[in-house]
């Protein structure tokens, strides 16, 4: 589902790489020895360095969705960005975009290929029209603060159970 806002709770001075990059359909990450800000992905380096582990993004969609699978494709480097721990990451679902409940997901992690791993979250259905992930940090030592790294994210619809689907809207009589 294309979302038709989105953002995060990182103030803009401590913002890096992308944030749009994350839903432009590609799950590659770009060795970016350009410098400057990774396009081909996001992360919370700057914020991790100022000692804040966590991250918040949210989709805010035009209408009401009905999703029931979230796929984020974590990124890793050889300096800061590492995947996040089994069980750190939480997605929450809001009407409002002010009161928010937890989804009960469970986690699946793929397999690592080009230093971008997918961790599936499935659940029973829900609806909303904001959609929330917290991120938190790796635990695993570094000698700079860890990072999290996102490629891409994928909130997948409901397969079924909504509504009957009819193939025919012809009648039998009219009198």
């Amino acid at each position: 589902y294309q979302a038709s806002k989105i953002y995060q709770d990182i103030p803009v001075e401590l913002q890096s790489d992308t944030l749009m990059a994350i839903v432009d359909g590609s799950t590659y990450i770009e060795d970016n020895n350009d410098g400057g800000p990774n396009e081909s992905a996001w992360s919370n380096y700057d914020n991790a360095q100022a000692g804040d582990n966590t991250a918040e993004l949210v989709f805010e969609y035009a209408t009401q969705q009905r999703i029931a699978e979230a796929v984020i494709y974590f990124w890793r480097d050889g300096y800061s960005a590492e995947f996040p721990d089994a069980g750190a990451t939480v997605l929450e679902v809001s009407e409002d975009g002010q009161n928010w409940t937890k989804v009960e997901a469970t986690e699946t992690i793929g397999e690592e290929e080009s230093r971008v791993k997918p961790y599936t979250y499935s659940f029973s259905p829900v609806t909303a029209t904001f959609v929330k992930i917290k991120v938190t940090n790796s635990t695993a030592a570094k000698t700079v603060a860890a990072c999290t790294g996102i490629t891409e994210v994928e909130l997948n619809g409901a397969v079924g159970g909504g509504f009957t689907v009819n193939t025919a809207a012809g009648f039998e009589s009219i009198k």
